[in-house]
């Protein structure tokens, strides 16, 4: 049995029993390995995530093949047969027989001899079908719940996205969510500028586009991971999405300005607000996890940032007198059902519920209170989400606005960058989304206390 398929079927097992990031696990996986080809490890990536990307429509395929449901299957025997079956199905370099017999390989030595000869005949009778079994009578194919079965999504989302966008539209976001989504970087502008980091890269082998909206971005295509790029390690590039690194720019951040940043993480976007303010100013960034804050201190050491102070705290305690003060501005990347960044995290739509939309939508409505109590006058709080759903954005934005009389939106087109301005809509907001604009999904709003 290969290492990769082996290595892609213990991930996926561990992935059923915990919420953890499966390129977190991938990456313990790699790293207690050594001597492994580049193609092994590209491939149990591939595997892992195709997995995770087609999951129901596999499931489909499968019980209406296997004389036993999935449901009723251990987790090493549905994830195994899962595995054979996105080779068959959707992988399109790998021969059916080899798929078959490297996954019956994988179940041999842990299985009874029955239940190898039972994931055997399954993907036997899978190869030999192919994807005629993926399908459903004409008069269901347009149901919800045949449309998350084909486009893999759970039906709960696929229905509520049915109930405010147009079928054109769901299908879009769907099939966006189920592509590759691009490698971006973020150029750290203290080190060099983009045109020059795209023409070093492209001496070192990488090839480069220009992101669209973001004015430091790059999309890179190459082989192998980028934090093994002398350009990572240098901390002139940092990995990002093209709509995460727009925040950045709605938070508009002026050299010498005194910021707080909430539910700040491994620094992502920290970094981005030191890079805007040419590392003049003081950023107090804010996470409750021990883990992200010493990921954060990493971060700024690696991009030799000096502005930044980490701070482990919970948010929603913080008070001026703790913190010396309110700020000119307030910076809060909510935590969020992070449902606009399933084609990054294809996990997320197997790990989340309806009853977590409004389970966050109670949390982030804690952090704006929260974060209203330290902005000062004449200050802006800027909220975000990677979340495409209206409790977590423009509703809890008008609940907001209700409740807290002083501040008023200041519409992100005003601070944008005039190549990212097609990205506000009439309300003032930012809006990007993977089918229109080959980004995650991103809600942004500038919220500047007048009184």
């Amino acid at each position: 049995m290969s290492w990769a398929r082996n290595t892609a079927w213990k991930v996926l097992i561990t992935g059923e029993h915990t919420p953890k990031d499966p390129r977190e696990l991938l990456d313990t996986a790699f790293n207690a390995s050594s001597g492994i080809r580049d193609e092994e490890r590209a491939l149990a990536s591939n595997l892992v995530f195709s997995v995770l990307r087609w999951r129901s429509g596999l499931d489909w395929v499968l019980n209406r093949v296997s004389r036993i449901p999935l449901s009723q299957c251990s987790a090493e025997v549905r994830t195994a047969l899962r595995l054979g079956a996105v080779q068959i199905l959707v992988l399109d370099r790998i021969p059916a027989h080899a798929a078959v017999n490297e996954t019956v390989g994988l179940v041999k030595s842990s299985q009874p001899k029955w239940v190898t000869g039972f994931v055997n005949g399954v993907l036997r009778t899978v190869a030999r079908e192919g994807r005629s079994l993926w399908s459903f009578p004409g008069d269901e194919s347009d149901s919800p719940m045949s449309l998350a079965v084909a486009h893999s999504h759970p039906e709960w989302l696929v229905r509520r996205w049915m109930g405010r966008w147009s079928r054109a539209r769901v299908l879009a976001v769907m099939d966006a969510d189920n592509r590759e989504p691009p490698r971006t970087v973020r150029v750290n502008r203290l080190r060099l500028d983009r045109v020059r980091m795209g023409a070093l890269l492209n001496r070192r082998g990488v090839e480069v586009r220009e992101t669209a909206f973001s004015p430091d971005g790059l999309m890179l295509d190459m082989a192998g991971p980028i934090d093994r790029l002398e350009a990572w390690a240098a901390g002139e590039i940092d990995i990002q999405d093209e709509g995460a690194q727009l925040f950045g720019y709605l938070a508009c951040p002026s050299p010498g300005m005194r910021v707080l940043e909430l539910c700040a993480g491994r620094g992502g976007k920290t970094g981005h607000l030191a890079q805007l303010m040419m590392d003049r100013g003081e950023i107090t960034a804010v996470d409750v996890e021990a883990r992200k804050v010493r990921g954060l201190w990493d971060n700024m050491i690696r991009q030799r940032i000096r502005s930044v102070a980490p701070v482990r705290a919970d948010a929603a305690a913080l008070t001026r007198e703790k913190l010396g003060g309110a700020f000119p501005l307030v910076v809060l990347d909510a935590p969020c059902t992070s449902l606009g960044v399933i084609r990054r995290r294809p996990d997320i739509r197997w790990n989340k519920s309806e009853r977590d939309i409004a389970r966050m939508a109670m949390l982030q409505r804690t952090l704006l209170t929260a974060a209203a109590r330290l902005v000062e006058v004449g200050g802006t709080l800027v909220y975000g989400t990677c979340s495409t759903e209206p409790e977590e954005n423009e509703e809890n934005v008008a609940w907001f606005l209700q409740r807290e009389r002083e501040f008023r939106i200041h519409p992100a087109w005003e601070v944008f960058p005039a190549s990212a301005r097609s990205l506000c809509d009439a309300g003032g907001y930012l809006r990007c989304s993977p089918d229109l604009h080959n980004t995650d999904g991103f809600f942004g709003v500038r919220l500047r206390r007048e009184g």
